[in-house]
């Protein structure tokens, strides 16, 4: 170095004023100037003596004007440091494209390939620099995966089949008791000077197949009615059997002489089959004992409510008077009217009448009545009656069949 730039670099500079520091200005160029001279290589003490000699001669400026001589300093001092070689201008258009360049290379991409997910997700691709417990997780992630996909086309091309239905709920149970019930009363009922109408009984509710008169052998006389279902069974979606309860007469003698018998009960067992749109008798009946009827237990009796019981007393017998005849009226929003009994029955008298104990406004109560039919004979009947207040006046608001009680 000069031995006259030297001097001028130890030189005591004289005083200048010192601009407003602005926020966005840049280091001071001795120090950038400085540190650009380390990156380049070239001599530290040449740069630094140019730029402080430059910095001391010029007169201050307005911070803007400053920032902006400051850089044209800072590229002259580059310039010379590099050799001459000038350095690209650090403007500020140069700066943001430089930012959002880098931005834009970093940001993360917003479309993803399925390959791409492939390779990640389920280890397809380079196994370079995986572990082993990388590679068995990415191999029990692709068997999920593939169950997945399986379960789901499964699904879609072959849904699995709707909650079973039961029986009971769509099998015809009353269509079959009929059905049953019509064969038990052809099954009993023969003669033998007229074998052809059994057989054409018969035919009507059996399905082809079974013997055209059911087993019977032709001879003899029988008679039988008022058949009743007591039991019902379903043995699969479109059979079941029924238990029918029927009267047979039996007969005596020789055609022209019969002579009629005890009338007793038979049970039958009678299995029979759903066909489209109608019930038919699948097979021969079986013979089996009749099943006891249930025993009833009468109901324990509620608490009584003996004031109500005493003050509605009057107005249930006079209900019930009315109802002989053309009817009496209800009480209720409605005014509705209970029918009469048109003559059928005359009362007799109210022979028990017990209010139930309860803080409701409308109090029920069991009433037995006495009937008397047209020759004379007495009927007691029992009744459920519904009585409301209106004031001091007591009123019936209905009136149904008292409910029973038992266990089979």
């Amino acid at each position: 170095m000069a031995p006259a730039a030297m001097s001028a670099a130890t030189a005591t500079p004289a005083p200048t004023l010192t601009p407003p520091q602005d926020p966005t200005a840049v280091a001071p160029p001795a120090v950038i100037a400085d540190t650009g001279q380390r990156a380049g290589g070239a001599t530290p003490a040449a740069a630094a003596a140019a730029a402080a000699t430059a910095a001391d001669a010029e007169p201050a400026t307005p911070a803007r004007g400053g920032r902006r001589l400051r850089l044209g300093r800072l590229r002259d001092a580059r310039t010379e440091a590099h050799g001459g070689r000038a350095s690209r201008p650090e403007s500020g258009s140069s700066l943001e494209t430089r930012s959002s360049t880098t931005s834009l290379a970093h940001a993360p991409r917003l479309t993803v390939s399925l390959l791409g997910v492939l390779r990640d997700v389920l280890g397809f691709g380079s196994r370079g620099g995986r572990s082993r417990w990388a590679r068995a997780t990415q191999a029990l992630v692709a068997g999920a995966a593939v169950v997945t996909l399986v379960v789901g086309v499964r699904t879609i091309f072959a849904p699995s089949p709707a909650g079973s239905v039961p029986y009971s709920a769509t099998f015809p149970q009353a269509l079959a008791v009929s059905t049953a019930e019509r064969f038990a009363e052809a099954y009993y009922t023969w003669d033998e000077s007229d074998t052809q109408a059994h057989a054409d009984a018969l035919a009507d509710v059996m399905v082809s197949g079974v013997p055209r008169q059911a087993g019977w052998d032709g001879s003899g006389k029988s008679a039988a009615g008022d058949a009743a279902a007591l039991g019902f069974s379903i043995v699969d979606a479109s059979h079941a059997i029924v238990t029918v309860v029927v009267s047979v007469t039996g007969y005596s003698g020789a055609p022209g002489s019969w002579r009629e018998g005890e009338t007793v009960q038979q049970a039958l067992s009678i299995p029979v089959q759903v066909v489209g749109p109608r019930t038919w008798v699948s097979g021969l009946p079986a013979a089996i004992g009749v099943p006891d009827a249930p025993q009833g237990t009468p109901i324990a009796p509620l608490p009584q409510d003996e004031a109500t019981t005493s003050a509605t007393r009057p107005v249930v017998t006079a209900f019930f008077r009315a109802l002989e005849g053309s009817g009496a009226a209800l009480a209720g929003e409605r005014a509705e009217r209970a029918p009469g009994l048109g003559g059928t029955l005359a009362f007799e008298r109210l022979r028990s009448w017990s209010v139930h104990r309860s803080d409701a406004v409308r109090k029920t109560g069991t009433a037995v009545v006495q009937w008397e039919t047209a020759d004379g004979a007495a009927l007691e009947q029992q009744y459920r009656v519904v009585v409301t207040r209106d004031g001091d006046t007591w009123n019936v608001s209905a009136v149904t069949a008292a409910v029973g009680g038992g266990t089979p």
